[in-house]
Parts: C-alpha cells; structure tokens; sequence
C-alpha cells in the first residue's frame, strides 16, 4: 500500500516528556494517522491538567479504544462541573430504550402508533439525549410514557398511563396555586390539608424537561384509547383562562374549566388525591 504523508502533530507535542511516542509524518492510512494523532492529544491534555494539579485517571470502564476520547472528555467536564445532568449512563440508556420498546410493542398499544416504525423511533431517541433522560425520568415517575403521535418532523412521547400518574396526585397547577395555599390555605382548610399539597404540575414538568399535554395533545391521545376514566390530569391552561384564575383538567374524554371559586370547597386551589399531570416530549427524526 503506498503511503500518504500528513501534517505532523501540534507543536507543544513534546514526545520526551509524555511519552515514548515519536514525531511521525508518515502513515499507512488515514485512519492510522487519526488514531496516533488522538493518542498524543490526549497525552498533551493530561500533561496540562497535571500541571494545574488536576489528575485525570486513567478510564478503566472504556468498552473500545476510541472511547478514550469521549472518556477523557467526561473526565475534563467533572473537574470543571460542566457536566450535563440531563445524560444518562450507557446501562441507563438501555434499560429506558428496552422498558419503551416493550410497551411500544404491546399489543394492546399499538393503535397509538399505527405505522411508526420502532427501529425509527429508537433513532431518533438515541440522537437525542436529553430526550431519553426525561423519558427515564417519566417513566420513574410512574408515566409510562410512549409515542402516542407522529408527523413528518417528528413524534410525541407523553404520558400514557391509564390513570393519572400517582406521583404527583395531591399537586397544585402552578405556583401561583402554590403560593396561594402557603400564605391562605392554613386558614381556609387547616394545617393536616395543606400539609399534603405535593408541589404543583408546572414545576413538576420543568423538571422533567416535559411540557404539560396541550388540549390539542390529549386529544390526539384519546385516538389510541381511553384516559382518566376514574381519576383527572392538569392539562395546559391557555394564557387568558389562566389570567382568569381557572385551570384546565381532563376527566375521561372531556375537558373541564376548573373555576377559581375561593368561596367553594371545591376552589381551584384545592390539591386533590385523585388529580395528577399528563405531560408531552416532542423528538425530531433523524433525516
């Protein structure tokens, strides 16, 4: 095979101080001369790090070879704290793409996603981190989320349970809700109710990088089947009914006004054991 000759490496490269590697400017291939290259920048990162009196160990877990790189990466970003929260670990990934697959497939389910193929969707997911991380959060928190609807930009993943998830039952709208019991609820319902508020839906979504389900949403929800047929969801209140002071809620098929009636024991403040949040991730396609 004849040889092709390549720039040689950075110019603070100094082999006789990191290592036994020697200057090459002559490689068999180009993959060759990317795998050299990337070894001896990895040596000039740790050579500065030990400098600053940072030591990066050596990534005994990497799986390949080239997963050095993306390892020494991860290495840099934890001693600067510039760590994503929103990744999972490679086990976390498979497990959450294994739970959604199963459910993706189940029978009784396939008629939220007629036509969408898995392996499509399984794409997507995989370029798409903080999606998987919200997706396992969702599903940790009793979700069960699956694609439920699909265009020609992307798909929505939401949540699919039959009833309200219980993890957040008990919960207000939004904060305004939230502050509202803190400052009045104790005179209005006693300390052991307001003691059982369990946050508030908006928040909840927030940190779950998900959106509470629109109307729009729920009802492109309702096509694949039947939601809340014994309990009730938050969904997105609109601008001008929130400034009223209402929220909206889903009971079975339909969608209610929740009035602010501060006089009734039924006030829209009120936290209810048997009212959750239905929330909704869109992902784009992979093209």
């Amino acid at each position: 095979m004849e040889s092709g000759k390549f720039n040689e490496l950075p110019p603070d490269y100094d082999g006789d101080k990191l290592g036994p590697q020697k200057r090459r400017t002559v490689f068999d291939t180009i993959e060759e001369k990317i795998t050299h290259d990337a070894k001896n920048l990895i040596a000039i990162a740790r050579a500065q790090f030990k400098a600053t009196g940072v030591e990066i160990k050596p990534i005994a877990q990497a799986r390949r070879k080239d997963d050095d790189l993306s390892a020494l990466s991860a290495a840099i970003d934890r001693e600067q704290g510039t760590v994503n929260p929103r990744q999972l670990t490679p086990e976390q990934i498979a497990e959450t793409l294994h739970t959604l697959e199963l459910r993706f497939n189940s029978k009784d389910r396939l008629k939220r996603h007629k036509g969408i193929e898995w392996t499509r969707v399984k794409d997507a997911l995989i370029a798409s981190p903080e999606a998987l991380w919200s997706i396992n959060r969702m599903e940790a928190q009793g979700h069960e989320p699956d694609v439920y609807f699909a265009d020609g930009d992307g798909f929505d993943v939401g949540t699919c349970s039959a009833e309200t998830p219980v993890q957040g039952r008990n919960c207000v709208y939004d904060s305004e809700d939230e502050n509202w019991l803190k400052e009045y609820g104790m005179d209005r319902y006693g300390s052991d109710f307001v003691s059982k508020v369990n946050g508030n839906a908006v928040d909840m979504a927030k940190e779950l990088g998900v959106e509470i389900m629109s109307p729009d949403q729920l009802n492109k929800l309702h096509r694949g089947g039947d939601f809340d047929l014994n309990t009730s969801s938050y969904i997105r209140t609109d601008a001008t009914t929130r400034k009223s002071g209402d929220r909206l809620v889903s009971y079975g098929h339909k969608i209610w006004i929740w009035r602010d009636l501060h006089t009734s024991r039924w006030s829209s403040h009120r936290p209810l054991p048997n009212r959750s949040w239905r929330g909704s991730l869109r992902v784009n396609w992979v093209f």
